[in-house]
């Protein structure tokens, strides 16, 4: 589909299915990708290699290939995030290795912390006003995320937490609860002694996503404001006038729509709301690679989009953080983009898709641009670091 609520669509090739073999039509063209994974141990130098396709037992001229390899390392900036939503719902059917392995292939292209879900991947109960909380499904998520090396600062979503603790009043009471405030609280309160218990990365928690106005931004000045009282550092996917209005005293990590790209085209402007989050003693984040729909471009099935953004781009914003929107979000079957009808938004979200069996992951062209343009930023910053 074209966008997230249309009928309209278009054909894109986007999908980097392993085959051992498959179809070819004269006259049709195919398209066909190679990765290349240079050893650690690799001495510097120009390697050759040929490239055949062998069609009815007949192999074609060969395609001399010749990577170099060059001779230094890139290095990793430190205190640069390149964050991802990894849509966790899907873990529910998942063992442990499994989301082991996503984990992994999520650092092997370049990213270094995930937004978690606490909230969403634990048990909860309210009994005599008292909550209670079973973390036993989101502790050995965290056991995986600190096994493969991801880190920090991470995104702690809480988002549907006011909603989830007045779902829990109303079970026990059998009546709403007009201020639920002690409740929520507690499971603020639950959510920090995990943290410490559980030896978490830094992070920071978010509440509401993209509150422009009315009651949206209110939830979020409400919210942020108790979480930020309560101790934490607090995260927001935001926009310039609605934090100046009303989110600055209680936000700490502010993550801004395609600064510099869209929502903020002219480079000076963008340079101006960086000088203005540092001014308030705020980190300046931004998201807008992944998977988004826009009337100048579209990131589904090409690597140019996010790779610009999330690396040359992203480098030239000054900030420390770029956030990728949304790894796997399907309605219904992920190989279909027409079986959404009854969504909010019809249009599958997604950088990659499952494996036939679910069992792992089909890259595409929007997920390898997301890995080159982390290596594009690393030959700058090895660059300046040689300077």
């Amino acid at each position: 589909l074209t966008n997230w609520r249309t009928s309209t669509y278009h054909v894109i090739p986007e999908m980097l299915e392993t085959k051992e073999q498959g179809q070819l039509r004269q006259g049709v063209p195919q398209q066909f990708a190679v990765v290349v994974r240079v050893p650690e141990t690799a001495p510097p130098g120009n390697y050759d290699a040929s490239l055949q396709v062998r069609t009815g037992g007949v192999l074609s001229e060969a395609a001399t290939l010749r990577l170099s390899v060059l001779p230094f390392r890139l290095r990793k900036p430190a205190g640069i995030v390149w964050g991802l939503y990894p849509d966790t719902a899907r873990w529910k059917t998942f063992d442990d290795a499994q989301i082991e392995a996503e984990m992994r292939n999520f650092q092997a292209h370049g990213i270094n912390a995930l937004m978690m879900y606490p909230q969403w991947n634990s048990a909860w109960a309210l009994i005599d006003g008292k909550l209670r909380a079973d973390f036993g499904e989101f502790r050995r998520r965290m056991g995986l995320y600190r096994k493969v090396g991801l880190g920090g600062p991470m995104g702690i979503s809480i988002q549907g937490g006011e909603g989830v603790v007045e779902g829990l009043i109303r079970e026990q009471t059998g009546q709403r609860n007009e201020d639920p405030i002690d409740v929520y609280c507690q499971l603020l309160g639950l959510i920090k002694a995990e943290s410490v218990a559980g030896q978490w990365p830094e992070f920071c928690l978010h509440s509401v996503d993209e509150p422009h106005g009315g009651e949206t931004l209110a939830a979020a000045v409400r919210t942020l404001r108790t979480i930020k009282e309560m101790g934490f550092r607090t995260f927001n996917t935001c926009y310039g006038k609605a934090v100046r209005e009303a989110l600055d005293p209680y936000l700490d990590f502010r993550c801004y729509n395609n600064i510099g790209f869209l929502s903020f085209p002219d480079q000076d402007a963008t340079q101006a709301l960086r000088l203005e989050t540092l001014a308030a003693n705020d980190v300046f984040w931004w998201y807008g690679t992944g998977c988004y729909t826009n009337r100048n471009f579209i990131q589904d099935g090409n690597t140019i989009a996010n790779r610009f953004m999330g690396g040359f781009h992203f480098w030239r914003t000054g900030a420390t953080g770029c956030w990728a929107w949304t790894f796997l979000r399907a309605k219904g079957n992920p190989f279909d983009d027409f079986d959404g009808a009854s969504q909010r938004e019809h249009k599958d979200a997604r950088i990659a898709y499952p494996t036939r069996d679910g069992r792992g992951l089909i890259s595409t062209l929007q997920w390898e641009g997301i890995r080159e343009g982390i290596d594009d930023y690393r030959y700058i910053y090895t660059l300046q670091e040689h300077i």
